[in-house]
């Protein structure tokens, strides 16, 4: 815990956080991988680092494509209180 409340203070709760579930995220992806390759640990690090990648890169797809709808939202709610402004 003292380790927590010490990167807490220097990163901040969000940074530490993402970095703790980042980490149970690629220790599962890893430990499922070891189902399959029992005894070949340099093919399970290769392929955890791979689908790790891929996870990254799907989850800051999905949160750039929900950055953007928020956006859009914003725009249609502008656009229409300007309408019911003019009337």
């Amino acid at each position: 815990m003292k380790l927590y409340y010490k990167l807490k203070s220097k990163l901040g709760k969000e940074k530490v956080h993402s970095y703790i579930k980042n980490r149970a995220r690629a220790t599962l992806i890893h430990e499922l991988l070891h189902l399959k390759y029992k005894s070949n640990e340099e093919k399970v690090r290769q392929l955890t680092r791979k689908y790790f990648d891929v996870f990254k890169r799907t989850a800051q797809n999905l949160e750039g494509n929900a950055t953007l709808q928020k956006r859009h939202q914003s725009v249609k709610f502008h656009k229409s209180s300007c309408s019911v402004a003019k009337i």
